[in-house]
C-alpha cells in the first residue's frame, strides 16, 4: 500500500460547495462564471471535487462550503493543486489547498470536522 503523504485526516461526509474563480494562470482562460457542487471530502487544510470544468493548476478559488450538521458556511480562499479528468472523458476530480482561510474560521472549521467525524 502506498504511503499516505496527507497532512490532515479526511472526512468524506458531503458538503455542498460554491466556487468562485478569483484568479487562474495568465496563459490559462476556463470558464470563470461561479458554480455549485458537492465536496467529494474534505480535510483542515483542502478539500477535493469532481466537476464537468477543467480549472487549472494554480487557479485561486474563493470557497463557500455549507455544512449541514449542524448548519454553518465556511468560506476559503484556496488553489487548485491538482487535477485528474475522469475515465468517463467529461468530469475532473480536482484538489484544492486552502491558502487564505483566517484563524478564527481555521479553528471552527477544524471544531466542525470532528465533530462530524465523531457523530
Amino acid at each position: 500500500m502506498p504511503e499516505e503523504r496527507r497532512a490532515h485526516p479526511r472526512s468524506s461526509e458531503k458538503h455542498k460547495l460554491r466556487l468562485k474563480i478569483d484568479h487562474v494562470p495568465a496563459e490559462m482562460r476556463p470558464n470563470t462564471r461561479p458554480f455549485t457542487v458537492w465536496t467529494n471530502d474534505v480535510s483542515y487544510g483542502g478539500l477535493q471535487f469532481t466537476c464537468r470544468r477543467w480549472l487549472p493548476v494554480g487557479t485561486v478559488l474563493k470557497l463557500e462550503v455549507e455544512c449541514s450538521r449542524p448548519h454553518e458556511v465556511f468560506r476559503h480562499v484556496g488553489r487548485v493543486v491538482w487535477l485528474r479528468k475522469e475515465a468517463d472523458e467529461e468530469h475532473y476530480t480536482i484538489g484544492v489547498y486552502f491558502t487564505e482561510t483566517p484563524v478564527r474560521v481555521l479553528n471552527a472549521w477544524g471544531k466542525h470536522l470532528t465533530a462530524s467525524t465523531t457523530m
